[in-house]
C-alpha cells in the first residue's frame, strides 16, 4: 500500500487514481489516519468509494476487475444491495464472452446473487423480474414463471413482466395461460406489438395458423420494421405449407437481415419444403460467412449439403464446423466426427 500512496503523491490530479487509492485502502483494511492497518467496521463512505472505483473499471471495459472489487465489498458487507446488483450484472455480462465452463460459473454466481436480492426485498418487482430472466436463461422455466407471476401481482401494470410470463408459459406448453397473459398485455397496452405476436404464437402452436397470421399481421402493422415479427410471419406461412410465399417474404429482407440465423432458418426450411436442400445449404453457408465463427451454421450447411448429395462440400463444411467449435472453446463431444455421424445428427432446433 505504501507504493500506491507514493504514486499518488507524485501523480496529482488523477481523480480515478484517487478513487482506486480509496478502494485499495478500504480493501486491505489500511487507514492513513490510523496506525493500525485493520478496521473492523465498514462504513458507508468506503462502500461508495469502492463502488465508484468499480464504475471506473466498467467505463474502461474492464469488467473482470470491476467484478473483483464488488466481490470484495460483499466479503465485508454481504447484503450491500448496490454491490449485489453490480455483481449480478457483471457476471451475466462476462458469461457472454468466455468459454462455456467459465460462463456457467459466472451464471451460477449471478443466479445466487439475484436470488439473494429477492430475499432481501421480496416486494421489489424489478428484483423478481431480473431473477426470473436468469432462471429462464438457465432453463429453470417453472421457477421463472413463478417469479414473473409474483412480479405481475406486485406490479399489475408491468408490460415487460406480462410479456415474459406469456413467453415462458408458451415455452412450457401452457397455451391457455400464455394466451391469457398476452391478452392482459394487449388490454394494458394495445400498441404493444409483442402482445399480439405472442398471442399469435400461442395460436400457431395450437394449430390455428389462420388466427395466428391475423394476429401477427396486426403486430406488424404496429411495428413494420421489427425483424422478429416478420420472421414469425414467415414461420406461420411455412407451417401452412405455403413454402413459396414464406420464401418470397423472407427474400424481401435486405442481405444484412437475411444473415440473421433466425431468418436463415426460415429461408432454409422453405427451400427444404420446396425440395431444394442445396439452396438451403447455400443459405446456411452465406450466414456462416457473415457471422463466423459460427459452428452451428457450418454444421447445418454440412447437413444440408449431405442431404443434397454433395458429399465433398458436406465434408468441407463439417471440417469448418469443427474448426469453429475449437476456436470458440465449445465442447466437441457431441459434434459429428465424420459424414456417417453427420447423417445421424439431429439439429437441436428440430428436436
Amino acid at each position: 500500500m505504501k507504493d500506491v500512496h507514493r504514486s499518488m503523491r507524485t501523480s496529482p490530479g488523477l481523480d480515478s487514481m484517487a478513487i482506486l487509492l480509496a478502494l485499495a485502502c478500504w480493501a486491505s483494511g489500511c487507514d492513513r489516519s490510523q496506525p493500525e492497518p485493520v478496521r473492523e467496521r465498514i462504513d458507508h463512505r468506503s462502500v461508495e468509494d469502492a463502488i465508484q472505483a468499480a464504475d471506473v473499471y466498467v467505463s474502461q471495459g474492464q469488467l473482470a476487475e470491476a467484478l473483483l472489487i464488488c466481490n470484495g465489498i460483499l466479503e465485508k458487507a454481504p447484503d450491500q444491495q448496490a454491490a449485489l446488483q453490480m455483481v449480478a450484472e457483471l457476471s451475466q455480462a462476462l458469461s457472454r464472452d468466455t468459454d462455456p465452463d467459465q460462463a456457467g460459473q459466472y451464471m451460477a454466481r449471478a443466479l445466487d446473487v439475484r436470488r439473494r436480492l429477492v430475499q432481501l426485498d421480496p416486494d421489489q418487482p424489478r428484483a423478481r423480474l431480473e431473477f426470473g430472466i436468469i432462471l429462464q436463461q438457465m432453463r429453470m422455466r417453472h421457477e421463472a414463471i413463478e417469479q414473473y407471476r409474483v412480479c405481475t401481482e406486485l406490479d399489475p401494470g408491468s408490460s415487460e413482466a406480462l410479456r415474459l410470463l406469456g413467453h415462458a408459459l408458451l415455452q412450457d406448453g401452457q397455451l391457455d395461460q400464455s394466451r391469457e397473459a398476452f391478452m392482459r398485455l394487449g388490454e394494458l397496452d394495445p400498441d404493444a406489438p409483442w402482445a399480439w405476436a405472442g398471442l399469435g404464437q400461442a395460436w400457431m402452436v395450437s394449430g390455428d395458423h389462420d388466427k395466428a397470421l391475423e394476429l401477427i399481421d396486426r403486430a406488424i402493422e404496429i411495428d413494420p420494421d421489427q425483424r422478429g415479427l416478420r420472421i414469425l410471419r414467415s414461420r406461420v406461412l411455412r407451417k401452412q405449407s405455403r413454402f413459396k410465399e414464406s420464401l418470397e417474404f423472407m427474400m424481401a429482407f435486405v442481405p444484412e437481415e437475411r444473415a440473421d440465423p433466425a431468418a436463415t432458418w426460415e429461408i432454409a426450411q422453405a427451400w427444404r419444403g420446396l425440395g431444394q436442400p442445396d439452396k438451403a445449404a447455400d443459405a446456411w453457408a452465406g450466414t456462416h460467412v457473415a457471422n463466423q465463427p459460427d459452428f452451428l451454421s457450418a454444421l447445418r450447411a454440412a447437413k444440408a449439403y449431405q442431404d443434397a448429395g454433395q458429399l465433398e462440400r458436406a465434408g468441407s463444411w463439417l471440417d469448418a464446423a469443427k474448426l469453429d467449435a475449437a476456436r470458440t472453446g465449445l465442447p466437441t463431444e457431441e459434434m459429428p466426427l465424420n459424414l456417417e455421424d453427420l447423417s445421424r445428427w439431429t439439429d437441436p432446433s428440430m428436436q
